[in-house]
């Protein structure tokens, strides 16, 4: 995330606890409802959608969904469960625009390959091979050099002013912003 982005929501953060109606207990409390209220629609049969919503302070898009994952599976959601909330139910929803979600002919060509069983252990998803992207395959190798451009671009203050070698839509070679969703796990 470019600096600036980062101070602000730091700010921000500090600013909410140094407010006089502040109350650690309430903040507490309203994080253990929204886990309740996520456990009681699951159990009640809803779909339920894997997808941070952005711009929110202090989640950076695709890694936040790490997060989000832990919150599900505290909702009392299986690994199954949380996979499908974040593939199918989300393919399901965007049916009528795109084509993803599930592997499947007349669907994008993106899927995960991951070390390990996501089934066991939802860590699995952080231990990628690659990602296939509509059909582009990028190893591992490949989205850490991007990453790390990415890094060292927020280090060095040019964030948001050098390519990061992950790419745009404008580029057909390159992944597109739903390309860079998958590359950190978010589809």
């Amino acid at each position: 995330m470019p600096r600036q982005t980062v101070q602000t929501w730091i700010t921000a953060h500090e600013n909410r606890l140094r407010a006089p109606n502040y109350n650690a207990e309430t903040a507490q409390r309203i994080a253990r409802n929204r886990v309740a209220i996520l456990r009681a629609l699951h159990q009640g049969g809803v779909r339920v959608l894997m997808g941070t919503d952005a711009p929110q302070q202090c989640s950076v898009p695709g890694f936040s969904i790490h997060r989000e994952r832990s919150t599900m599976a505290e909702s009392g959601m299986s690994p199954f469960e949380i996979l499908v909330s974040g593939t199918r139910n989300v393919g399901a929803y965007f049916a009528g625009s795109d084509r993803f979600g599930l592997v499947a002919p007349g669907h994008r060509a993106d899927l995960l390959l991951l070390d390990a069983n996501p089934l066991q252990s939802l860590g699995a998803l952080q231990q990628r091979s690659g990602v296939m992207v509509r059909g582009r395959w990028i190893p591992e190798s490949e989205i850490r050099a991007g990453l790390e451009r990415i890094a060292a671009s927020a280090r060095d203050g040019t964030a948001g002013t050098r390519d990061s070698g992950l790419g745009t839509r404008e580029h057909p070679r390159e992944p597109s912003p739903s390309v860079a969703r998958g590359l950190l796990g978010m589809e």
